[in-house]
């Protein structure tokens, strides 16, 4: 069986109310996740592995943010029914994501698929 590591710490202060949020996955694998498609959906996840590190915020203004650097190796996606593949990805990378939640922003520095 395949198995990740995954790691979290954060920070909070109640007043005023604010956190900080640091985290990591090192080939977390994905197959697990496939029982939370809805079944409308009918994909499978049949393999592959999400890393990711980084940071979220929310400041005591309000707003959450989020910059992380991700990877996803080896994901293979088939048809829930007939199980015939529908996605083969051998890398998928995005580097220096940065979401804004209050502003509703997303941006990434870097994107490679291959």
């Amino acid at each position: 069986m395949a198995s990740g590591a995954l790691e979290a710490g954060a920070e909070v202060t109640l007043e005023p109310f604010a956190g900080a949020l640091k985290f990591r996955a090192d080939r977390l694998p994905l197959a697990p996740f496939s029982t939370l498609i809805p079944p409308p959906a009918a994909v499978s996840i049949d393999s592959g592995t999400l890393s990711l590190a980084g940071a979220a915020a929310l400041p005591a203004g309000g707003g959450v943010t989020a910059e992380l650097d991700l990877s996803v190796d080896s994901l293979v996606l088939s048809d829930g029914v007939s199980r015939r593949p529908l996605l083969r990805l051998r890398s998928f990378s995005a580097g220096k994501v940065r979401a804004d939640f209050k502003n509703r922003s997303l941006t990434a520095d870097a994107v490679a698929l291959a």
